[in-house]
């Protein structure tokens, strides 16, 4: 029975490292923007993106130590092995949960990503979503500020700026109202939201994985308790026969000694 929770255990272990690796490339393909759309890698939280790349480094640790708890089969590996998986699991469950709070809120981190975006960034979310413009409104210019907006401005600078934010305002949406294509923030935070709901949903779904390998390590835990047991009561009775066999041969030899009782008696 021990060899087939062994065998299961490589075989968690496996399993927990392809869990690991995903996590990695996961996180690491869309902070470096990596992935063929590139576009949408950037509507995903990056605080969760950091949380699972290093949920992953530590899948592939621990996944390592327990590859050599099941070649060793030692019971404090095990032990130590499991409750690194519990805290594996509670990580995981914890960064789904986290991942899940996000598609709550979309539209004010959609916003804050359009905003901090540069106008070629703009243009690929456009492209890729077929949308014009934020909302239909001034799309925050101050992305390309001026110095005024750090000092104090004179009264015709800013009435001047006023003029020409409000002129780029109608610019904007009488140029969107000609094509007819919808504003890029509901579309934006649906695919935001859809995102975040389904990785969640996922991870949450993944941390079967540490758990069965947790189960698995109780059981070759359970399976390898009474070993060390008999390898004592095994050990101490071959002793306690090589014993007794060196007691009757070294009697046999006394008996056949030359001048002692045993021997007279016999000639």
């Amino acid at each position: 029975m021990a060899r087939f929770f062994r065998a299961c255990l490589f075989l968690a272990n496996t399993l927990v490292i392809v869990l690991g690796v995903s996590l990695c490339g996961f996180s690491s393909a869309f902070l470096s923007n990596a992935s063929p759309n590139a576009v949408r890698t950037d509507l995903f939280p990056k605080d969760v993106l950091y949380g699972f790349l290093t949920l992953g480094i530590a899948c592939l640790i621990v996944s390592a130590h327990g590859c050599f708890t099941g070649y060793k089969a030692s019971r404090p590996h095990m032990v130590g092995f499991a409750s690194l998986l519990l805290l594996i699991v509670a990580a995981q469950i914890l960064l789904a949960f986290v991942t899940l709070s996000h598609s709550r809120s979309p539209l004010g981190p959609v916003a804050q990503i359009w905003n901090t975006a540069s106008q070629a960034e703009r243009a690929e979310f456009e492209s890729f979503f077929g949308c014009c413009s934020l909302n239909g409104l001034a799309d925050n210019l101050g992305n390309s500020s001026s110095p005024t907006s750090q000092h104090q401005p004179d009264e015709d600078l800013v009435a001047g700026s006023l003029a020409a934010t409000s002129a780029a305002s109608a610019a904007s949406a009488e140029s969107c109202s000609a094509t007819g294509l919808p504003h890029c923030l509901p579309l934006m935070a649906h695919h935001w939201e859809l995102l975040t709901r389904t990785v969640g949903l996922v991870i949450l779904v993944l941390s079967l994985i540490p758990v069965s390998a947790v189960v698995i390590a109780a059981g070759l835990w359970i399976n390898t308790a009474a070993k060390p047991k008999g390898d004592r009561v095994s050990i101490i009775g071959s002793i306690d026969t090589f014993d007794e066999a060196f007691v009757m041969q070294a009697a046999e030899h006394k008996r056949f000694e030359p001048g002692t009782g045993s021997n007279d008696d016999d000639r």
